[in-house]
């Protein structure tokens, strides 16, 4: 009998030795280098949608057409990265590049919100809403990110209230939680497949004010920018800063935003591989570290991992390197647990994208739908041709969406010009505050070896 309770105890011990902390990589690597990329600059919209805009979408054709009133998609709340979405959106992009299809449903026909509830089941409660965006070609997280935002129709990005605007209210509405995943397939159409899902459910959210951290090589190759995002209705930011491995530090300025919500950034020279933190002091006096263990370390793609365990840690990258050559397409669907409402769309864009290292274009189709079952429809089947690299890519084809009763058709060409990349990593350094799941994880194992010596005895 104590052999068998020592065992459960055991069993139990080593599942609480492989949760991870907030911030750091699974045992895979993910997420990985694209993929944090895409998380950091998809807050830093979140929170100042004009600012991002005016800075990292003036190559697009109507960027202004983005967020020009306070009320139709205003500033909100940063979300946090959850794991279980990130494994649910990249084996939906892994499923794409390998089986080369582009769609919202699996290859088998299973629709997208049974996919999603297969994964977060335990979850999902009344008036729950999930949604997902999905794309292919870009390279970068941060140019995958902008050619979401721009839902771009005959080369224009479309306004705030469009129709066709379906990832940029995706990416701005009202959820908790977010996955990314990222898949490169060289042999595949589109070689990049992108999935983004979200989630307003509140199980197991980190506490911590960091929601998240990492660079990118938007401004040049060898001019890294670091962005943190901030919130806290209750305990301002005081001081933030960036860490290098070695104890160097340096004060990250307010991007923009306030002390309670606000992107911070820095800029370094790039120094490959090198390993970084981040640190905010509150003005309680707290200390919260990013990642809340382990160091993010200075990568393009795959040149090392984005997050290492510690200093004597692998630096080499096993996550898949992307291509320098993009077929951009994006789809877009939603759904919220309330009403019962079918939509199903297909769309065949046609798109003429122009950029300097990845080009984007999305023809979204969207859905809200289900109460306790939510039947979507989405399918996007596009013919693209690309280069990238100061060069020009073209898409020709038509569309046709169907919302409802209401039915559009037509042909679109889609300029943009967007360059970018991304990075992060986390660690946890002397004198920070420990997360809740590591402070969690302290006293359960306190609890445990308690355990073990009243049964020993």
């Amino acid at each position: 009998m104590k052999i068998s309770i020592l065992l459960i105890i055991c069993i139990i011990y080593l599942s609480i030795s492989n949760v991870k902390s907030y911030g750091e990589s699974d045992n895979s690597g993910y997420p990985n280098y694209q993929e944090r990329e895409a998380h950091t600059m998809m807050n830093v919209v979140r929170q100042l949608p004009t600012k991002y805009r005016d800075t990292f979408m003036t190559g697009y054709s109507g960027y202004q057409n983005l967020f020009t009133t306070s009320t139709a998609l205003p500033p909100t709340t940063p979300v946090y990265y959850n794991q279980t979405l990130g494994y649910l959106a990249r084996s939906h992009s892994s499923e794409m590049g390998i089986k080369g299809y582009f769609s919202h449903n699996s290859y088998d026909g299973t629709s997208w919100s049974t996919r999603f509830d297969s994964f977060v089941a335990g979850c999902q409660s009344a008036g729950n809403s999930i949604a997902e965006n999905i794309a292919a070609g870009g390279v970068s997280g941060i140019g995958t990110t902008s050619q979401l935002l721009c839902d771009a129709v005959s080369g224009v990005c479309v306004v705030d209230t469009s129709s066709d605007a379906g990832h940029r209210k995706n990416i701005m509405g009202n959820y908790k939680i977010v996955g990314i995943g990222f898949y490169y397939n060289s042999s595949s159409q589109y070689g990049n497949y992108w999935t983004q899902d979200f989630d307003n459910g509140i199980c197991g959210l980190p506490t911590t004010p960091i929601y998240s951290g990492f660079h990118t090589f938007f401004f040049g190759a060898n001019a890294p920018n670091y962005y943190l995002s901030y919130y806290s209705s209750t305990d301002a930011a005081s001081k933030v800063s960036f860490i290098f491995e070695n104890g160097t530090s340096i004060d990250m300025t307010l991007f923009g935003g306030t002390a309670n919500s606000g992107i911070y950034t820095t800029s370094t020279v790039y120094q490959v591989c090198a390993k970084y933190y981040f640190s905010v002091t509150s003005a309680s006096g707290k200390t919260y570290r990013y990642p809340d263990t382990g160091y993010l370390q200075l990568t393009k793609a795959s040149t090392c991992a984005s997050w290492v365990a510690s200093s004597s840690s692998s630096t080499t990258s096993t996550t898949s390197t992307s291509s320098t050559t993009s077929k951009p397409t994006t789809t877009s669907t939603t759904s919220t647990t309330s009403t019962t409402s079918t939509t199903s769309t297909t769309s065949k864009p046609t798109t003429t994208s122009t950029t300097s290292t990845t080009s984007t274009t999305s023809k979204p189709t969207t859905t809200s739908t289900t109460s306790t079952t939510s039947t979507t429809s989405t399918t996007s089947k596009p013919t693209t041709t690309s280069t990238t690299s100061t060069t020009s890519k073209t898409t020709t084809g038509s569309s046709t969406t169907t919302t409802g009763s209401s039915t559009t058709t037509g042909s679109s060409t889609t300029t943009s010009s967007p360059s970018t990349t991304d990075t992060q990593t986390e660690s946890l350094e002397d004198g920070s505050t420990p997360s809740s799941s590591n402070t969690v994880k302290s006293s359960l194992l306190i609890v445990l070896v308690s355990l073990v010596l009243l049964i020993a005895f």
